[in-house]
């Protein structure tokens, strides 16, 4: 799956294969909390980088709850929430995923 994704886009993504992502949650905490910042989907993957405090990007099926209607999850004030309809396409997400990275980079270095 990956290869394909690198194929068709030109962009290579890393992976690190004595880390098991999936079972092992101390070492997927440990990797996140290396990053400088997390685009993610509403995973576990995503309340670790929250509750471990790295800026990051959540998105999902719109689940008011977990926001409480907020832009930000009140828990997570570094975490961006992004809900979108059950009947949307997940692709809607992209222009406000991509507005909240240039952010972040354009702010990264001050």
């Amino acid at each position: 799956m990956l290869s394909a994704f690198e194929t068709k886009t030109g962009v290579k993504i890393n992976t690190i294969d004595e880390i098991d992502l999936f079972d092992n949650l101390l070492d997927l905490t440990a990797l996140t909390e290396l990053m400088d910042g997390v685009i993610v989907p509403d995973t576990t993957t995503g309340s670790i980088a929250g509750a471990v405090g790295v800026l990051s990007f959540r998105y999902g099926k719109d689940y008011s709850g977990i926001s409480m209607r907020q832009e930000y999850i009140p828990w997570f004030s570094h975490q961006k929430y992004h809900g979108y309809a059950y009947d949307d396409d997940p692709k809607s997400v992209l222009p406000e995923m991509r507005s909240w990275l240039e952010n972040v980079v354009a702010n990264f270095s001050k």
